[in-house]
């Protein structure tokens, strides 16, 4: 009997002898174990049990315990599923048993697929360890998520505290604000009373003056005709100096009204402020848990050694993904900015006045330029109908190559002729250095590509001139810097981040694609159907990768399903 089989009481009901099992050839495979269909051995195949009738006493495959759906007698038998040590433990793909164990992607697979599949996994071992890694695995991931939890707690309380103070600060400037208003409206009324009394003061000054006058003047000489005279017309005197002041009497009137703005707002009614909470999910953010990726093309294009539109042979040098999946490129040869659908079918063309360098997805529909020596930044606006329209640029101090996106409206950028190799640079915030600095290198032109991981504030620097990678953390007070050289990675040249902040980097002499995870380690490598790749995108989704190389003669663009 092959090994494996045992003699049932239900093989011996249907009046077959365990001896007669052993007439089929296929019994004496080495290696194979579990229960054989009992209905295929009378018909001379071999199929594994999945179930067992116990009203037919039979073991069943899977298509013919379907029989007891499909034929009226057989409906209401007692099926019951094969306990799991019963059932085959071996490769789907293969035929082979199921004896190692990927960590890297939680599976278990045969020899075959570990070396077809699983090669630049990190983690290939027997099942039994493999199990106990991926359970260690797992709980770290708990823990790694309580310390997240408790981080996010303390930064949410972090934020209440600074809103409360913010609010207290504009509480205290308004506060101010009145105040001075205040002191300057009293200060401005008591002048205009002091004033209006001093000249009160000194016509009743002159009044008095004149009463006096005329009182001694009547007394003294009232019986002297030529004195009488004199005081007549002394008299029409002081009436013309009284009418004068009667005249001049005027009344103040202290007109006061708030700001027009500031009444309309406390007659609506409105709130002084609003608070807003979002939630915002984000990808997983632990290097540690991130899995390998395999690459499976869709589709290629090659440019022709003369190019499609009479110019040089292209060379693409840079490659996004606008969030509706069309795929936007830069021709630094020729000068062009290209929009392609996702089978590489050419959608619109646009002639650039400056030589492009790179291009980055600002929004939507928006996209971002660099040129090169050109001292300016490009923008353009892609139609969901592929028009291109040309927005303003803007002008910059530094010359810049490789560009990605952060958050606000800054770019990170690399840059040549200067002490520091990336800086921030933004069009309507001007151009300034990573705070804290990062560490200070001139790179020379076309030498340096980065790209910015935004929910980790590291910024990635691929450093041709040493074949280096570098992870420089900006979160906190100082630059924690991580430098990376690997085997694998020969000649870096194009990187993007992608899903679960993993970074990909273009190996040009081993034609692969890299990835790292954010701390740099290796997490998997996969090759790419063409020679020295060189540009690289991952789709808003993470979906789909971009890959663009740089061969003379044999310049292709390619996209890949990420699975």
């Amino acid at each position: 009997m092959a090994e494996g089989f045992q003699t049932t009481v239900h093989d011996q009901v249907g009046g077959r002898s365990p001896d007669a099992y052993q007439t089929c050839a296929d019994d004496n495979v080495p290696g194979r174990k579990g229960k054989r269909c009992d209905p295929c051995r009378t018909n001379g195949r071999w199929n594994y049990a999945v179930v067992l009738c116990k009203t037919c006493q039979q073991h069943q495959c899977e298509e013919c315990s379907m029989n007891h759906s499909l034929n009226d007698i057989m409906v209401g038998h007692d099926l019951q599923g094969l306990e799991e040590d019963d059932q085959r433990k071996i490769c789907t793909k293969h035929k082979q048993d199921l004896n190692i164990y990927c960590v890297d992607h939680d599976e278990m697979c045969c020899g075959l697929c570990g070396v077809m599949y699983h090669k630049q996994c990190t983690k290939v071992t027997d099942i039994k360890s493999g199990m106990k890694i991926s359970l260690a695995n797992l709980h770290g991931r708990c823990e790694y998520i309580d310390k997240g939890d408790e981080k996010r707690i303390q930064a949410y309380r972090s934020q209440v505290k600074v809103i409360s103070e913010q609010i207290d600060i504009m509480k205290n400037e308004i506060d101010k604000l009145f105040d001075d208003f205040k002191c300057n409206v009293v200060h401005s009324t008591r002048d205009a009373v002091k004033t209006e009394s001093k000249k009160i003061d000194e016509e009743k000054i002159v009044r008095t003056a004149i009463t006096k006058d005329t009182d001694t003047t009547l007394a003294t000489n009232i019986d002297d005709f030529n004195r009488i005279r004199l005081f007549t017309k002394k008299i029409r005197q002081h009436k013309n100096a009284i009418s004068k002041q009667e005249s001049d009497k005027h009344v103040l009137d202290f007109i006061f009204e708030f700001n027009k703005t500031l009444l309309s707002f406390i007659q609506s009614g409105d709130d002084i402020g609003s608070l807003h909470i979002e939630k915002t999910f984000t990808k997983a953010t632990s290097g540690s848990f991130v899995r390998p990726f395999m690459l499976r093309l869709l589709a290629s294009r090659n440019f022709l050694k003369q190019g499609e539109d009479g110019d040089r042979e292209p060379l693409i040098s840079g490659l996004d993904f606008l969030p509706d999946g069309r795929i936007v490129a830069v021709d630094n040869w020729n000068h062009r900015l290209i929009v392609t659908d996702q089978q590489l079918n050419n959608l619109a063309t646009h002639l650039l006045a400056s030589t492009p360098q790179d291009i980055v997805t600002t929004s939507d529909q928006k996209v971002a330029i660099t040129t090169c020596s050109d001292g300016k930044i490009l923008n353009f606006n892609i139609n969901a109908d592929n028009t291109i329209i040309e927005l303003p640029s803007f002008h910059c101090n530094r010359d810049y190559e490789n560009i990605s996106t952060m958050p606000g409206d800054w770019f990170c950028a690399t840059t040549f002729r200067h002490k520091y190799p990336v800086s921030k640079v933004s069009g309507t915030l001007g151009e300034k250095e990573f705070e804290p600095n990062l560490p200070m290198k001139q790179l020379k032109y076309n030498e340096a590509v980065t790209t910015y991981i935004q929910n980790r504030q590291i910024v990635v620097l691929i450093d041709f001139s040493d074949n280096s990678i570098n992870f420089h953390d900006v979160s906190g007070n100082t630059v924690i810097t991580i430098v990376r050289r690997h085997a694998s990675i020969q000649i870096p040249r194009g990187v993007c981040v992608g899903p679960g902040d993993c970074v990909f980097v273009c190996s040009q002499n081993t034609n692969s694609i890299v990835q790292l995870s954010p701390t740099g380690r290796l997490i998997g490598s996969c090759k790419v159907e063409m020679s020295m790749p060189r540009c690289v995108a991952v789709s808003k989704d993470g979906t789909k990768l971009v890959v663009s190389n740089k061969v003379k003669g044999n310049t292709k663009l390619q996209i890949y399903e990420l699975q």
